[in-house]
């Protein structure tokens, strides 16, 4: 969680170290790094910070203000999570349609259910698999956790203030019933998982995965209830360690341990690393502990501050490596992912992403809209021309609203040129890359320099001098 604009909000460090723990086994796992099976738990432990951080933030709200602040709750989201998604997914369409043209047309629906955050249920309605990878990663397959996320942000706040007003605000039973929507999850989980079948239906589906956000948010509402009772929220110190270590233990024993493919990922896996995740929160939420100081040092503090810009550039990454590069060169492939996906997550950060989250675009769009409606054209007084009437407040505010849209601009062409780097300098005369609709599918470059797909190449036949 990065540091909070609203300075009554407490900031935790470890919570963002325990974000770079998650990010770097979901890309371990999705480069194929051998010995993290499980790497896609990763995705797990966001859920369950998640599911901590907006309730915890909700119920800051109703003891402020008596009430949840949705409007503002949901802006904020919103503005928070969508510049760098929007950016990610319009790099990729450019970098499709110059390297991977044959899948345009594929990678559009899946940029427009990602845009509309129902990218899961399209996934799952089109009867896509998240586990095969007979064709190479998808740069987008990873969206589909983003759009769980949104839909648990959109409909939860409604369900905890039907549930503080039915229990008339009383915060243990809120949170007992939490837990109670929280198992009842996991349970259909177990239910629709079948063996040796393609589970994907449970493994993205918003309803089987909520478990993992529901158990975040009611450690939140609990917390919240010794909060207003005056108690400690956090573990006194040997409380501390034994609860991290039985966290981090479990989470990294899963995601050495437990592979993909086996049913204990639904038949009690998940569950199990969701209370190792809130172990973990528990543990690092004490300032002075073992764990917050191991998860809140720096490089980890300052990767989890980017680690959502982090996951969205990664799998794009991936995707447009050469496919050779990632069965022969896999050391290599790693590093070039790391030090690209975290170079773009920091200029996205920087430039895009916090200054919308500390300045907003809804108010800079009302002045701005405001100044066109009451400018009137006036003479300079210099016979020179006519010039319009504006205030400072307007003009900054189209500055604010110039800089957004170049900061994108500059962090989208960014991408397309690092990202499409690696092909190009495998294959000057066209682009293989992992993400194409088969294993070697080779785009060949037209008279205008625009790609096509060709037939896999070969290397006895025209193979230009040096090429590959």
């Amino acid at each position: 969680m990065p540091k909070p604009v609203d300075k009554g909000t407490t900031y935790v460090p470890g919570l963002d170290g325990l974000r770079t723990l998650a990010v770097t086994v979901v890309i371990l796992y999705h480069l194929g790094v051998p010995g993290f099976p499980g790497g896609l738990l990763g995705v797990g432990v966001f859920f369950t910070l998640s599911g901590y951080l907006i309730t915890s933030n909700l119920m800051r709200s109703w003891d402020r203000h008596g009430g949840l602040g949705l409007k503002t709750f949901w802006l904020r989201r919103f503005r928070r999570l969508a510049p760098a998604m929007i950016a990610t997914v319009v790099a990729t369409l450019i970098l499709t349609a110059a390297l991977d043209r044959g899948s345009l047309t594929t990678r559009a629906g899946e940029a427009l259910s990602t845009l509309l955050y129902v990218n899961n249920w399209h996934t799952i309605l089109a009867g896509s698999s998240y586990f095969d990878n007979f064709a190479g990663p998808g740069a987008l397959d990873h969206m589909w956790s983003l759009s769980v996320e949104e839909q648990f942000y959109l409909v939860w706040p409604l369900l905890l203030l039907v549930m503080l007003f039915i229990l008339r605000g009383r915060r243990g039973p809120v949170a007992l019933a939490t837990v109670l929507v929280a198992v009842a999850s996991f349970a259909l989980m177990w239910v629709l998982a079948v063996p040796g079948a393609d589970n994907t239906r449970v493994y993205e589906g918003t309803d089987t995965r909520a478990g993992g956000l529901l158990l975040g948010a009611a450690l939140a509402v609990w917390l919240s209830s010794r909060r207003a009772a005056g108690k400690s929220t956090t573990p006194d110190g040997p409380a501390s360690v034994l609860l991290g270590a039985a966290g981090v233990t479990g989470i990294v024993a899963m995601v050495v341990l437990v592979d993909r493919d086996s049913m204990f990922l639904y038949h009690g896996g998940t569950t199990l690393l969701t209370v190792a995740a809130v172990c973990a929160v528990l543990a690092v939420s004490r300032p002075t502990g073992l764990w917050s100081r191991v998860f809140g040092c720096l490089p980890m503090r300052w990767l989890g501050e980017r680690s959502y810009g982090i996951y969205l550039w990664h799998m794009p990454v991936i995707a447009f490596l050469p496919s050779a590069w990632l069965s022969d060169r896999l050391a290599l492939s790693a590093g070039l992912v790391a030090v690209i996906s975290v170079l773009l997550s920091a200029l996205s950060w920087r430039y895009l992403e916090d200054p919308i989250r500390r300045h907003g675009v809804v108010g800079p769009v009302k002045q701005w809209w405001a100044q066109r409606r009451s400018s009137t054209p006036v003479h300079d007084g210099g016979g020179s021309g006519m010039r319009p009437e504006t205030g400072d407040a307007p003009a900054r505010a189209r500055v604010s609203l110039q800089s957004y849209a170049g900061a994108g601009a500059a962090v989208v062409l960014s991408a397309v040129v690092v990202i499409g780097a690696p092909a190009v300098v495998a294959d000057p005369d066209g682009a293989t890359v992992s993400g194409s609709h088969g294993p070697g599918m080779r785009m060949e470059l037209d008279g205008a320099g625009a790609a096509k797909p060709g037939a896999p190449s070969d290397p006895a036949a025209g193979a230009a001098p040096g090429a590959g």
